[in-house]
C-alpha cells in the first residue's frame, strides 16, 4: 500500500485498517477490507481506534484526515517511535 499524502490516500479507508492492523493485528482482517466500501471501512477503523485503542472519535467517515494523526500521536504517547527498530507496532505510516 501506498500513502502519498493526507487526503485522497486515506478516502477507502484501507490505510486505516492498515495502520490499525500493525498495532494489533487481531482487530482487522486485512484479506477482508478491500471488498469492502470505503465508507465500510472507515466506519471500521474509526469505531475500532476508539473501542480498542483509545483513540477518541474525532470524525466520523466523511472527515477522515484527523483520524490518521491521532493514530499516530497516541502511537508516539506510548513511547513508540517510527524508526525503522520499533517497526513491529508503528510500520509504514
Amino acid at each position: 500500500m501506498e500513502v502519498k499524502d493526507f487526503g485522497r490516500s486515506w478516502r477507502d479507508g484501507v490505510a486505516f485498517n492498515a495502520i490499525i492492523h500493525n498495532i494489533r493485528p487481531e482487530l482487522v482482517d486485512m484479506k477482508q477490507v478491500p471488498n469492502n466500501s470505503n465508507r465500510a471501512n472507515l466506519e471500521h477503523a474509526f469505531s475500532t481506534a476508539e473501542q480498542h485503542l483509545g483513540i477518541a472519535r474525532l470524525l466520523d467517515p466523511e472527515g477522515d484526515i484527523l483520524l490518521v494523526r491521532s493514530l499516530v500521536a497516541s502511537c508516539q504517547t506510548q513511547n513508540l517511535t517510527l524508526l525503522p527498530s520499533n517497526r513491529d507496532k508503528c510500520n509504514d505510516f
